[in-house]
């Protein structure tokens, strides 16, 4: 019918939860605190070097004041922006995720061969 759990089994679960969560939290602060941190400073560089007013809309994403460089620069600029946006986000958020998924499952493993071996 049901097999049983052994004590060994449970406390796998409950590490491999433990450290998930724990893993979890600390990707969110990584998003909600140094995230925001270095794509504030990546905006005020370009800002200053590119001479232009860039605002941040609730979404996140980046929209550039017109100026008086004429349309095509405008556009130009707004490809580079969202280029640059692009680069930030797969970096600095994929990139991460990726590397937490990646050690979370080495220690599973870890975890699995000290508890169930």
């Amino acid at each position: 019918m049901y097999e049983v759990s052994t004590h060994r089994e449970i406390i796998f679960g409950i590490f491999g939860t433990a450290i998930g969560l724990l893993g979890m939290g600390f990707y969110i602060w990584f998003l909600f605190y140094f995230f925001e941190k270095i794509y504030g400073n990546i905006r005020r560089k370009l800002e200053n070097k590119l001479q232009v007013s860039i605002r941040m809309d609730l979404e996140g994403d980046w929209e550039m004041q017109p100026s008086s460089r004429g349309w095509l620069v405008d556009m130009l600029l707004v490809v580079l922006i969202a280029f640059i946006q692009i680069i930030v986000l797969v970096s600095y958020v994929m990139l991460p995720f990726g590397v937490f998924i990646m050690c979370y499952f080495f220690l599973l493993n870890f975890l699995k061969h000290l508890f169930l071996s």
